[in-house]
Order: C-alpha cells, then structure tokens, then sequence
C-alpha cells in the first residue's frame, strides 16, 4: 500500500510544476482533426501492445489490461496537463476514447 501511495504522489509531482500561464481551453470534441486521431490512435495502440507485453511477461490478462489502461491513461493527463501549454480538453477526450478502446480490444478479443 506504501508503494503505491508513493507511486501516485510521483505522478502527481508534474501537476503541481505546470507553467502558470497554462489555460484550460474547452474545444469540440471533432474526430476529423488530424491532433484528435493521432491522440486516439497512439493511446489505443500504445494500451494493446503494453498489455500484450505484460501478458508475455506472465502477467495475467485482467490485470496486465487494466494496468495498460491506468499507464496510458495517466501518461495523456500527465502530458497535457505538465507539458503543454494550453491544455485541451478535446485531446483529452481523444486519449480517454483510445484507451477505452484499447482496453475493450484486449477484453473482447484477446482473453
């Protein structure tokens, strides 16, 4: 329970070391934006392969899937909200879909 306390104060480090001048910006959510495709495909591909590998590793597939998701999941708040400047709420929704996706692939076709 320790390590995982700590390892969540490690991950919430960057977001208090955001630039001030960062702003929230509220955008659509449109699909066809190329920044939106390329956030939606990178998470999605990036949970499926992370999870296949934690399963070649002997992990077992519940858990090396949800552990995808969680890492990938935190990596796109982690870089929206401590690297880039404007933060965008539709890159956001980009990730989240990606990884959701990722994460049903690997529950519906690789259990």
């Amino acid at each position: 329970m320790r390590r995982a306390f700590f390892a969540l104060l490690l991950l919430a480090a960057p977001l208090s070391a955001r630039p001030a001048a960062a702003e929230w910006r509220s955008e659509p959510m449109v699909f066809f934006d190329k920044d939106k495709q390329f956030h939606f495909h990178t998470s999605m591909v990036a949970t499926v392969a992370t999870a296949e590998f934690l399963k070649y590793r002997g992990m077992g597939p519940w858990r090396a899937t949800l552990l995808s998701g969680f890492l990938w999941g935190s990596a796109g708040v982690l870089k929206e909200f401590a690297l880039d400047r404007h933060v965008s709420s539709g890159d956001l929704h980009a990730d989240a879909l990606g990884v959701a996706t990722g994460m049903g692939f690997e529950f519906c076709y690789r259990f």
